[in-house]
């Protein structure tokens, strides 16, 4: 599928070009006059991979932060998406009459922290559905990055940037 548009213009020349008119002079003449197929060839082939390269990406976090660090960091890929972490499940409620479940043995002895309190959950503003975490040196082009996020993100979600 990859060399459907291929096609070797010295070959294509000789192939179409009747018997009796196949002399060196007549073959460099058609290959000049045809050359500019070669610039358009060339040019097409540059489009065609770049289209199939940004056919690649969509609005998976996974697919979106592989973008963003393509274009913008490719060298030490710093870009990072972040979702909302804390998703309001229960452990336990009293309402519900259930007996309490205890995520650490009876023989051990004070407090179970899950997590220190010193962690950042990214806990995301109201209306926020998820935030790029990208360098500082990257700020100045924001506005490119934001139009770039808008192309690939599914309608409706909003984001906001955090540049560290």
């Amino acid at each position: 599928m990859q060399q459907i548009y291929r096609y070797d213009l010295k070959k294509l020349v000789r192939r179409l070009m009747p018997v009796r008119w196949r002399n060196p002079r007549n073959l460099n003449w058609y290959e000049c006059l045809l050359s500019g197929m070669n610039y358009s060839m060339d040019r097409f082939e540059a489009y065609k991979e770049d289209a199939l390269r940004r056919l690649s990406y969509n609005g998976q976090t996974c697919y979106l932060e592989k973008f963003l660090n393509d274009v913008y960091d490719n060298t030490q890929r710093r870009i990072q998406i972040k979702h909302d972490e804390s998703s309001g499940v229960f452990w336990y409620n009293e309402d519900e009459g259930q007996a309490p479940i205890y995520i650490y043995n009876e023989s051990e002895s004070g407090t179970t922290y899950l997590y220190n309190e010193g962690e950042d959950f990214g806990a995301l503003p109201d209306g926020i559905d998820f935030r790029i975490v990208a360098p500082a040196s990257l700020s100045s082009k924001e506005s490119q990055m934001r139009a770039d996020v808008k192309k690939y993100a599914l309608a409706g979600k909003t984001f906001d940037f955090v540049f560290a």
